[in-house]
C-alpha cells in the first residue's frame, strides 16, 4: 500500500494570524481605512474584520469567509485575482491550525 498526495486530505483550517498575513500591507491598510466612518460600508468592513480577528481559527472552506474576501475584492480593496490567491493557496504546515 502506497500513500499518494491524493490520499492526504487538504488542510482548510489555519491560524487567524496566518490568514491575516496573506493580505499585503497595502491591502491591510486599505481595509483598515475603509472601516472608518459611520457608513454602512464602513460598518460592514468592521463587522467582517471583527469576525475574523475574534475567531479561534479560519476555515478557508467557510462560505461566509469566502464571500467576504471576494467582497473585499469587488469593492476594490483587493486587486483583481487576489481573493483566489488568499483563499486557495494551499495552507502550509506553519499556517495550519492545530
Amino acid at each position: 500500500w502506497e500513500v499518494t498526495p491524493a490520499d492526504i486530505p487538504s488542510r482548510t483550517r489555519m491560524t487567524v494570524y496566518a490568514f491575516l498575513r496573506r493580505f499585503t500591507n497595502d491591502e491591510a491598510v486599505a481595509i483598515d481605512i475603509a472601516s472608518y466612518g459611520e457608513t454602512v460600508q464602513a460598518a460592514s468592513v468592521r463587522r467582517y474584520m471583527s469576525l475574523i480577528t475574534n475567531a479561534l481559527s479560519i476555515d478557508l472552506d467557510m462560505t461566509e469567509l469566502r464571500e467576504g474576501v471576494y467582497g473585499l475584492e469587488a469593492s476594490g480593496l483587493l486587486t483583481a485575482g487576489r481573493a483566489v490567491v488568499i483563499l486557495d493557496t494551499p495552507i502550509t504546515h506553519v499556517e495550519a491550525s492545530i
